[in-house]
């Protein structure tokens, strides 16, 4: 079986449900053996809660991504900085 990890963004619940949907619409696409497994994280996207314009949506869209790939790569620094100091690698 393998895992692949869908991270989303936000933690507001109806954003988790619409990309689970989703997930589970592709999952089949992907073969027998797929686990799509969603995460949310709460991220700022730079803009007001409720966007004025199309412009403004998207420009939050885009930091909201960003700042979620920052915050990933947070945790797989720490994870293998963690690991590292495990094995006496450090």
């Amino acid at each position: 079986m393998k895992t692949l990890h869908i991270a989303v963004g936000s933690a507001r619940r109806p954003k988790l449900n619409a990309v689970v949907e989703a997930a589970a619409s592709i999952g089949p696409l992907l073969g027998e053996g797929v686990v799509l497994q969603v995460a949310g994280y709460e991220v700022e996207s730079g803009v007001h809660h409720t966007p004025c314009s199309r412009e403004e949506l998207m420009q939050g869209a885009r930091q909201r991504a960003e700042a979620l790939q920052q915050c990933l790569r947070a945790e797989v620094t720490l994870a293998s900085t963690l690991l590292a100091s495990r094995a006496g690698w450090t």
